[in-house]
């Protein structure tokens, strides 16, 4: 019995071991947050026992972003789960702003191929995912177009600057006010990211058939819903006339990650953080032991770059034009050779390092004075970065200690 089970054994063996290796296929599956609305982010919403959650964005948002805003008399609050998994500003959700029954579709323009909501069991897309910052209906990109009106994108009759009558189909957002305004760096800066190439169904949108085929910047058709960051796309939507009906098309707006955007000062403080008491030496003449006049003073020095965006950084039209806190990456900081690299912002805009400095007491005895010179660089998320320099003085106090008559030997001093 015992011989039986040893062969057995051998037997399976040999089976295994003359097996084909069959190659591990790794398969890498759509975040399902990103893909199904259901099983995003939770909580939903804002509120204020969550509140802790909104300030941890609040720097990836657009500046001013609130966490309610009111439609109607009705209070909506910021979608979390739809910020995580599109980057898009939204307020309340689906079930508010969708009352047709054309308002979903069992379709979707997905890149998962699936609907990202639900309806009675069947995925698909509804037209809109709740407000805007500005109170209108926020458009959904994966809803499917309503008809097939025309072969392209520019044989459509765009209609000219939707935002005012006699076609108004939206609330103007403040980056197509900054756009029409014109006069500010900012407002140049917003007209130029709004007009960058918009690509839609493989093809550049041109405008040449739109209300006014002579004004075709994009900045007098498309409407803003969410502004593109350096790190986040944006949506945009624009209005058409087709057989006497006005239909829309949703966009991506490209991110500003290879935009050069308004430069932004930056200011470098030197500070000697050693106390003046410590700053403090004693000559004692020719009675200083040479292991007194080696001995070293250390003084800590701190340079500071502070990135200037006060004006800038809770304003929504200027955050996205110019560079703020929100685009920092990195600091590289330096005082005289030495150099600090990778160093993070410790207070919002800016970014220090402490360097210590040593200087022998004979060195100090033949000078009291020494210039110190710094430099700041701010590196931001696209690889872009601003410097500047600042100096300040380090001050030593020698103190002359005179010879007293029949003292053979100076004080006790530390060395």
């Amino acid at each position: 019995m015992k011989r039986i089970r040893i062969m057995s054994i051998i037997l399976i063996i040999s089976i295994l071991i003359s097996m084909p290796v069959i190659p591990v296929v790794k398969v890498y599956a759509a975040d399902e947050s990103k893909k199904y609305y259901e099983q995003g982010f939770y909580p939903i919403f804002y509120c204020v026992s969550n509140n802790e959650i909104f300030q941890s964005i609040k720097s990836d948002l657009p500046s001013g972003t609130p966490p309610t805003i009111t439609v109607n008399g009705s209070v909506y609050p910021f979608n979390y789960r739809i910020w995580f998994a599109k980057n898009i500003v939204v307020y309340g959700d689906y079930t508010t702003v969708n009352p047709r029954s054309n308002d979903f579709k069992a379709e979707s323009d997905s890149p998962y191929g699936v609907g990202y909501y639900s309806k009675n069991g069947v995925r698909g897309e509804y037209r809109y995912h709740g407000f805007d910052r500005s109170g209108n209906r926020y458009s959904n990109t994966w809803f499917t177009i309503d008809e097939i009106t025309t072969s392209s994108i520019n044989d459509n009759r765009w209609l000219y600057r939707p935002w005012y009558n006699p076609n108004k189909q939206v609330e103007p957002s403040d980056y197509n006010l900054a756009a029409e305004r014109y006069y500010y760096e900012e407002d140049i800066k917003t007209r130029e990211w709004i007009n960058r190439p918009i690509e839609k169904d493989g093809e550049i949108l041109t405008f040449e058939n739109a209300e006014r085929p002579n004004e075709r910047e994009a900045y007098k058709y498309i409407h803003i819903m969410s502004p593109p960051t350096i790190n986040y796309p944006g949506e945009g939507k624009g209005w058409y006339l087709y057989n006497n009906f006005i239909y829309y098309r949703t966009f991506t707006l490209d991110k500003l990650d290879h935009v050069d955007k308004l430069m932004t000062d930056v200011e470098t403080k030197v500070t000697v953080l050693t106390p003046e008491w410590k700053l403090t030496v004693n000559d004692y003449g020719s009675k200083n032991p040479t292991e007194y006049l080696d001995g070293e003073v250390e003084v800590e020095v701190l340079v500071e770059g502070i990135l200037k965006d006060e004006e800038y950084y809770s304003d929504p039209v200027k955050k996205i034009a110019r560079y703020t806190r929100y685009d920092i990456k990195d600091w590289t900081i330096s005082l005289g050779s030495e150099t600090k690299d990778n160093v993070q912002s410790n207070a919002y805009n800016k970014g220090s390092a402490v360097f210590t400095l040593k200087f022998k007491r004979s060195q100090i005895f033949q000078k009291s004075e020494y210039p110190l010179s710094g430099s700041t660089k701010v590196n931001f998320l696209n690889d872009k970065n601003n410097q500047s320099s600042g100096s300040n003085t380090l001050r030593f106090t020698v103190n002359n200690i005179p010879d007293k008559a029949g003292e053979k030997e100076i004080p006790n001093v530390e060395t």
